[in-house]
């Protein structure tokens, strides 16, 4: 696990701990979701992440698009900016969203596909990935570059059923396959 993989981590755990005490869970994750979408679909990341912008100016941004934040999201926000770790936000986010859905008993699965997912689709996968007794939440995200197919991650799985994926593994045999050869042209007299 990456450095910043691994703080985003313990900063999930906590803020997560925090809100299952307070038993603000749902609410926090609807904070974060709704913060999230506000760093995809606004001008607020070129202030949020920016490392010029004063740490009392970006607390105050917080304020103002934090209006009905829980007292726990906001104050979470503002440690982040104390703390200078605005950048690990999306990837304590991802990881916050992971650990309340595991507390409801869901399972949450990352799908990057080449093309969106028809609803009919999607919702063969999660039945599949769920085995029929857990409910399973895709967080979709489409990737022209795999050329078809998908990757699937829930939890430490990963499953790359890409035309990407399969070339690369294609290419990895025949490459191995190669080097047996040249070693056995080596070995012959």
């Amino acid at each position: 696990m990456a450095a910043r993989e691994l703080l985003s981590a313990r900063y999930a755990q906590a803020l997560f701990a925090l809100s299952r005490d307070q038993r603000l869970v749902d609410k926090v994750q609807a904070d974060l979701d709704e913060f999230a979408n506000l760093l995809e679909t606004t001008e607020l990341p070129k202030l949020f992440l920016h490392p010029n912008v004063q740490r009392d100016v970006k607390k105050a941004l917080v304020d103002k698009v934090g209006v009905g934040f829980s007292a726990l999201t906001l104050d979470f926000f503002k440690l982040l900016i104390d703390k200078r770790r605005e950048a690990a936000a999306k990837g304590i986010i991802r990881l916050y969203k992971g650990l309340a859905s595991a507390e409801r008993g869901e399972v949450y699965a990352s799908v990057v596909s080449a093309r969106k997912l028809a609803s009919k689709e999607a919702t063969e996968l999660s039945a599949r990935l769920g085995g029929g007794n857990k409910k399973v939440l895709i967080d979709e995200r489409v990737e022209t570059s795999l050329l078809g197919g998908m990757i699937v991650r829930v939890g430490n799985k990963i499953y790359d059923g890409s035309v990407a994926g399969r070339l690369s593994r294609l290419k990895h045999h025949l490459t191995q396959a190669q080097v047996r050869i040249t070693e056995v042209k080596d070995i012959a007299p």
